[in-house]
């Protein structure tokens, strides 16, 4: 349902247009916003102007059930995301639930800084309305929420594996598969122990971005994680030879790294490549740690699995 059909629905459930009702200024909330020629301020106070009407609606009258997806939209347009949700949810447990009900109820949720239940409500109506959720979960400034990405990643690290990852699928959909939410996935498949899941989704996201030279090191440090050293220098390399410039990312470093500490010939030429990073990146210590272990002839640190947990981007 688009929210201009909303202003009819007020007049198909016999809601009274009084002068200053709920309905009326709704209406007049919608042809400023329509208009075009309002600012952004106004838009909101007449929207605001809107909501404060619906909550003067008896509770429990047919009026205010007739009117609550209007109302909803209202509160969320005036920048009340809290209140929105509330009346999302109400609408939706009334029925009749459609697309547009449950893009605004993910939409307000994480406005509303309550990106967890956004989640959780995306991925109950996946199903049911895989559009809208698609549509919700689209970032205000980028292809994807990076707000629901943090929830997602946050569920994961606190045990809630299926919702965490559902939310990491979700999110590459809504990207359209972009390369980066596609690697991200894959991340999140890798931390739960589901490798060869993580290594088909590498494959996708370098089918789609083959230049990008972050997730051939994430793709190394999955590989290094498995004890597959020989295939995991083999993408550190791919990673490092797009470095712009060399040594400026993760996997030059992590290379030299893995070549020192599993002590096989993995690098021809390992303090060259350490200089290279400590040109670029001179804030790096384990970069000048390793160096300073191959100057003296330390033995070599043993591989630690928390060197395998990398954040999503």
């Amino acid at each position: 349902m688009r929210p201009a059909c909303l202003a009819a629905l007020l007049g198909l459930a016999g809601i009274a247009p009084a002068q200053d009702g709920f309905a009326a200024l709704y209406r007049r909330a919608e042809e400023v916003r329509l208009s075009g020629q309002a600012d952004a301020a106004a838009v909101r106070e007449a929207y605001a102007a809107a909501a404060r009407a619906f909550l003067l609606l008896p509770a429990g009258s047919a009026e205010r059930a007739a009117a609550l997806p209007a109302g909803a939209f209202a509160a969320w347009q005036a920048g009340q995301a809290a209140l929105a949700a509330d009346l999302c949810r109400e609408a939706r447990e009334r029925g009749p639930e459609d697309a547009f009900l449950v893009e605004m109820h993910v939409r307000a949720l994480s406005d509303a800084r309550r990106e967890d239940d956004a989640l959780r409500v995306a991925c109950a109506a996946r199903e049911r309305f895989p559009a809208a959720v698609t549509q919700a979960l689209r970032g205000p400034r980028g292809p994807w929420d990076d707000r629901v990405q943090a929830a997602a990643d946050r569920l994961l690290r606190q045990g809630e594996t299926e919702l965490g990852i559902a939310g990491f699928e979700l999110l590459a959909e809504a990207s359209g598969r972009h390369p980066i939410a596609v690697g991200n996935l894959a991340l999140a498949c890798h931390r739960i122990g589901r490798s060869d899941a993580a290594e088909r989704l590498f494959a996708e996201a370098l089918a789609r971005d083959a230049a990008d030279a972050t997730t051939w090191n994430d793709l190394g440090i999955v590989r290094r994680g498995a004890g597959r050293f020989a295939a995991a220098a083999e993408a550190f390399r791919e990673g490092a030879r797009r470095e712009a410039p060399p040594g400026s990312g993760s996997a030059l470093h992590n290379l030299v790294s893995l070549s020192l500490r599993t002590q096989e010939p993995l690098l021809a030429e390992p303090m060259v490549a350490l200089r290279q990073v400590l040109q670029v990146r001179p804030e790096t210590g384990l970069a000048r740690r390793l160096a300073l272990d191959l100057l003296t002839g330390r033995e070599r640190w043993p591989l630690s699995s928390r060197q395998d947990n990398v954040p999503p981007r």
